[in-house]
């Protein structure tokens, strides 16, 4: 992502902690997960820091305070918005907790992690409520020595989880890294959703089946569109995939949906065909389908024909031309 597009808070938190991470310590940015309990969740910086542990880092812009059990953030306009930013911290970390434990790589159990706010624009001069102890805010006056804060509260004897090694570290890394369900579980706000993406691709195969199963009840597209929804259902998977709109886990899956509601689609094409066929042709001497057979009344057809040849049903009982007038009774 573009820094002009990165909130300025977020700017200077990032930069701050590159600048004082020693070697062997890791800075990922913007990570988001797709969390069982919390769907996504996102965390804007994760440290990586050998034999401590991770730090999950909230960063939040403008003025934060906190009154009456209530966070609130002010921007420079003085405009005012509830906020919980030791919610999001908190969600975070457990996300990225849950996340490496089911991964069957990672056997260390729940990663030494720690939450924090960081609030660049905010003077910290103590607790934040009863959640916001002062060791887990990052204030203003404090982005000039994040990394000494943070790796004091993940050395505290008070966290009973065991201190990860530089390869444990290395290997959650590189579970973040990796692809996963088509893409990097580690991005920009704009990375993921595959159920949001996936349900959109599913209503548009759903809608083109949809066109073929009510064209099939007028016998006028017949078999050749439903065939042609199977190949657009394929068609619009495969660009799908190729575009990122679905990971490789769940193409089949939609895939297998779609062709199933093309193969209805053809059932209705072949019942469209057949009524068709055993209703016969019709007959070129009235308009609207009148059907050939031996003997037909008005009462068979159920609706108002025209009689442009010979009347060989005598249906048009006045010879007006017009056959049929009264609907559903015989002339």
């Amino acid at each position: 992502m573009e820094s002009h597009q990165v909130p300025k808070s977020e700017r200077i938190v990032l930069e701050a902690i590159r600048q004082q991470l020693l070697p062997g310590e890791e800075l990922l940015e913007r990570v988001r997960f797709s969390d069982s309990r919390h769907n996504d969740v996102e965390a804007d910086a994760l440290i990586f820091i050998p034999n401590l542990g991770v730090a999950v880092i909230e960063i939040k812009g403008g003025i934060v305070a906190y009154a009456d059990s209530q966070w609130t953030l002010s921007d420079e306009n003085g405009n005012s918005r509830r906020i919980n930013p030791v919610e999001q911290g908190r969600k975070a970390k457990h996300a990225l907790r849950r996340y490496l434990e089911r991964q069957s790589e990672w056997n260390n159990g729940l990663i030494r992690s720690e939450w924090f706010v960081a609030m660049p624009f905010t003077e910290v001069n103590g607790d934040m409520g009863p959640e916001g102890r002062r060791e887990l805010l990052i204030g203003k006056s404090d982005t000039s020595t994040i990394l000494e804060q943070i790796r004091k509260v993940l050395s505290s004897p008070l966290n009973s989880d065991p201190l990860p090694t530089a390869k444990d570290l290395q290997l959650a890394i590189s579970l973040l890294k990796r692809p996963a369900q088509g893409q990097s579980v580690v991005g920009i706000r704009t990375l993921e959703n595959h159920k949001v993406r996936g349900l959109f691709l599913g209503i548009l195969l759903a809608a083109i089946n949809a066109g073929i199963f009510f064209s099939g009840f007028t016998a006028e597209i017949e078999i050749e569109a439903a065939l042609m929804g199977i190949v657009t259902t394929f068609g619009l998977g495969a660009i799908a995939m190729q575009a990122g709109l679905i990971g490789n886990k769940h193409l089949k899956f939609y895939l297998t949906v779609g062709l199933a509601s093309s193969l209805v689609g053809l059932g209705f094409g072949y019942y469209a065909h057949d009524r068709a066929h055993n209703q016969g042709a019709c007959n070129s001497n009235y308009t609207g389908c009148v059907p050939e057979k031996s003997d037909i009344d008005c009462a068979d057809l159920n609706m108002q024909v025209e009689v442009i040849g010979a009347d060989v049903y005598s249906l048009d009982r006045d010879r007006d031309g017009h056959a049929c007038e009264w609907s559903g009774k015989p002339n």
